[in-house]
């Protein structure tokens, strides 16, 4: 769970169980999550919009989600 300070995210996912990507949204307390096909390398990325964001937690709490040898992670 992300942080009250977060107030937005957007990102691409790669889940280990799908070859499809995942297009996640964040706003307050709504989100979505929509998939579609890669048109390029497949790795996550993710942005977050807040206030007093302490970045080393965020990463780590990100980082911990990604399987082992499942790709790049967060970076």
């Amino acid at each position: 769970q992300l942080p009250a300070e977060v107030f937005r995210a957007k990102g691409i996912l790669w889940f280990k169980e799908s070859e499809r990507r995942h297009i996640f949204h964040l706003a307050g307390k709504r989100f979505s999550i929509d998939d579609s096909d890669w048109p390029a390398e497949r790795k996550n990325q993710i942005v977050l919009i807040g206030k007093n964001l302490d970045h080393a937690k965020l990463r780590q709490c990100l980082q911990a989600c990604v399987a082992k040898n499942a790709g790049k992670g967060f970076g």
